[in-house]
C-alpha cells in the first residue's frame, strides 16, 4: 500500500462499526493528556495537543469525531508520519483508541511492505494485556488481536509498538515457504505470560525468538559499525569491570527498592570501591513512582553518571544482570566490545534464544545469582589479562556471529514449532521450540574453570 493509498483510506471512516469498546483512561493517563491539552507539558508539539484532546474524546464516547480529527491530523502530518518513527507511533496509537483499525493495520501494511493483508481485530475475550494472537490463514491473510483491556491499561501503547517493532521478523515468517497456519501467542512484554512466542523465559513451552529490540535496529548495527569502526586496543582499556542501569527487576515488595539485585550488584562495588576493580551504578530510576521513594534512591549513594554504550569499549570487562528479565541489547553490546562479559546467574533462569551457545570460562564469565564471587572472578581476569583478552574475542565472536539475517532464518523453524504446538502437535518439538535433534544443551565446561578454581 502507498501512502496516497493510506491518505484515501483515512479520509474515508468506515461505518460499520456498531458498537465501539469503551476507554477508560487511568488517572495519570488522564492527567497526562490534560497537561499535554493544556499545554503544560513543555515537550509536547501541538500535534501531540491535537491527539490527546482526540483521545479524550474517545474516553468521552465521541469515537466518530476523534476519528475525523486524527484523520485530518493524519492528513496535515503524512510526511512527517512517514519519516519520523515517534510520529508513526502516536498515530498507530490514536488511530487504535479510536478503534480506527482498518487504519492501523493499513499503517503497518504500508510500513513493512507486506504482500499479504493483515487485520487488526480488539475483543474483549482477547488473550490478554502484554500479549497478541498472531493467526495466519490458508489464503496467507494474517490476522492480529489484541484484548480490549489494552484501552484501558497503562501499557497499551508499548503492546502496539511492540508488535510494530517485531513485524521484520513477521514478515520474513511470512514469506518463509515452511510457514504454518494456525494460531499462536505473541508475548510482547519482558518475558513470557502465556505458553506461545516470548522474548525471554525459562519455560520449555515459550518458544525463543529475537526480541523486538535486535529486530528494530537489525541485530543492533548501529553498534557493531561504530566498533569495526573505533576500536580500542586492549591495552588501552580500563581494568575496571563496568555496569550502568536502571532500577528494573523483581523486589520483595512494591517499595523495597533495596531487595532489587541491581541495588546489591551497586551496593557491593561501593563496598569494594577502593580496590578500582568496579565500577557500578544505577543510572535512572524506573518503574517507581512514589517520590519518597525515588528521593530515597536519589540519596542512597548508589547513582552514577550515565555513560553511552559508544564508550564501553574503554573498559577491560562487562557485568550484565537481569532486570525484568534477560538484559537484551546489554548483553550482546557487551559482548560485541570484545571485552569479556561476567554475567550474574538469572535467579529465575531466564533465557533468551542464543543462550545456549553461551559457554561459560569460553565466551563469558558465569557469575553465582547471589554475586558472592563477582570480585575474585574480575581480580581473576585482571591477573590472567591475555586469557581474559582471548575470552573477550570470543565473545565478541559470538555475537558477531548472531547477524540479524543468520537470526530471522533460524527464527523460522521455532516460529513454526509454536504454531504446532498451539495446534497439540508436539512431535519432535523440544523445549523453547528447538527440535529434539538440536537440544538446548548443557554447555561443556572447558578447563580454564577448573583452572580459577585451581589459582
Amino acid at each position: 500500500m502507498h501512502m496516497e493509498q493510506l491518505l484515501d483510506l483515512a479520509n474515508d471512516p468506515p461505518s460499520t462499526v456498531s458498537n465501539y469498546l469503551p476507554v477508560e483512561w487511568s488517572g495519570a493517563a488522564r492527567e497526562a493528556l490534560l497537561r499535554t491539552t493544556n499545554g503544560e507539558d513543555p515537550q509536547s508539539t501541538l500535534l501531540d495537543k491535537h491527539l490527546a484532546l482526540a483521545l479524550l474524546k474517545c474516553e468521552a464516547g465521541n469515537f466518530i469525531g476523534a476519528q475525523a480529527d486524527i484523520a485530518q491530523a493524519f492528513r496535515d502530518n503524512a510526511s512527517d508520519c512517514a519519516a519520523d518513527s515517534d510520529v508513526f507511533h502516536s498515530f498507530l496509537r490514536a488511530f487504535f483508541v479510536s478503534q480506527r483499525l482498518d487504519m492501523v493495520a493499513a499503517m503497518l501494511c504500508q510500513r513493512h511492505q507486506l504482500a499479504d493483508p493483515i487485520e487488526i481485530r480488539l475483543r474483549a475475550d482477547g488473550p490478554g494485556t502484554g500479549r497478541v494472537a498472531w493467526e495466519i490463514e490458508p489464503s496467507g491473510a494474517q490476522n492480529f488481536t489484541f484484548h480490549s483491556q489494552i484501552l484501558t491499561a497503562k501499557g497499551e501503547l508499548r503492546t502496539l509498538r511492540q508488535l510494530d517493532l517485531l513485524f521484520p521478523l513477521i514478515s520474513n515468517y511470512q514469506q518463509s515457504a515452511d510457514r504454518e497456519t494456525g494460531s499462536v501467542l505473541v508475548n510482547l512484554w519482558d518475558r513470557g505470560v502465556s505458553p506461545g512466542l516470548a522474548f525471554s523465559d525459562n519455560r520449555p513451552d515459550y518458544f525463543l525468538i529475537p526480541d523486538n529490540l535486535f529486530v528494530s535496529t537489525l541485530g543492533y548495527a548501529r553498534t557493531r559499525h561504530y566498533f569495526r569502526e573505533n576500536p580500542v586496543a586492549w591495552s588501552d582499556r580500563r581494568p575496571v569491570a563496568l555496569w550502568r542501569g536502571s532500577t528494573t527487576g523483581a523486589r520483595v515488595s512494591l517499595d523495597r527498592w533495596q531487595s532489587l539485585d541491581r541495588i546489591k550488584l551497586c551496593e557491593l562495588a561501593r563496598k569494594h570501591k577502593e580496590t578500582g576493580l568496579i565500577d557500578a551504578g544505577i543510572s535512572k530510576i524506573a518503574q517507581f513512582t512514589n517520590p519518597d521513594i525515588v528521593r530515597e534512591i536519589e540519596a542512597s549513594g548508589l547513582m552514577s553518571e550515565f555513560i553511552h554504550w559508544q564508550k564501553w569499549i574503554e573498559y577491560k570487562f562487562h557485568i550484565d544482570i537481569d532486570g525484568n528479565s534477560n538484559s537484551w541489547q546489554g548483553l550482546l553490546q557487551k559482548l560485541l566490545t570484545g571485552s569479556p562479559v561476567l554475567k550474574v546467574q538469572s535467579a529465575k533462569g531466564m533465557q533468551q534464544w542464543y543462550y545456549d551457545e553461551l559457554i561459560p570460562w569460553h565466551n563469558y564469565v558465569p557469575v553465582a545469582a547471589d554475586m558472592s564471587d563477582l570480585m575474585d572472578k574480575i581480580a581473576w581476569l585482571r591477573d590472567h589479562d591475555s586469557y581474559a583478552q582471548r575470552l573477550g574475542i570470543r565473545g565478541a565472536q559470538l555475537a558477531t556471529a548472531l547477524s540479524y539475517t543468520r537470526e530471522l532464518k533460524r527464527s523460522i523453524p521455532v516460529i513454526t514449532a509454536a504454531f504446532r504446538y498451539s495446534r497439540g502437535l508436539t512431535e519432535g518439538v523440544g523445549p523453547h521450540g528447538r527440535t529434539e535433534h538440536e537440544p538446548y544443551r548443557t554447555n561443556p565446561r572447558p578447563a580454564i574453570a577448573n583452572h580459577y578454581q585451581a589459582s
